[in-house]
């Protein structure tokens, strides 16, 4: 039986992604590393698994960074000055297009 990995598409370029676009690809890349997670649970000894399992955090570390320096924390960990700040900037669904509170 052939083993098939999640394509992660590599080609989409994230330098001009605007805030929707770019939570939307953090978004998928979290669920595609859970669901690399629970493959490799089942087949640990899959190289190609753990090596877009590898890919796929690069580019969620790369590009949560990047949202959290342009618009804020979305992660817990990533609380800055000591303070339990995440939750009070407005969630990504309190926002219009154009970032703006609705």
């Amino acid at each position: 039986m052939e083993r098939r990995i999640i394509n992660n598409d590599n080609n989409r370029n994230s330098n001009h992604m605007g805030r929707d676009d770019l939570l939307r690809r953090i978004q998928e890349l979290a669920f595609m590393k859970v669901e690399c997670e629970l493959y490799l649970d089942a087949y640990p000894e899959c190289n190609m698994a753990l090596e877009q399992y590898k890919n796929i955090i690069k580019q969620y570390t790369e590009l949560a960074e990047r949202y959290e320096n342009e618009y804020g924390p979305i992660r817990q960990e990533n609380t800055r000055g000591g303070e339990w700040k995440w939750v009070s900037t407005p969630w990504p669904w309190q926002l219009d297009g154009n970032g703006k509170e609705r």
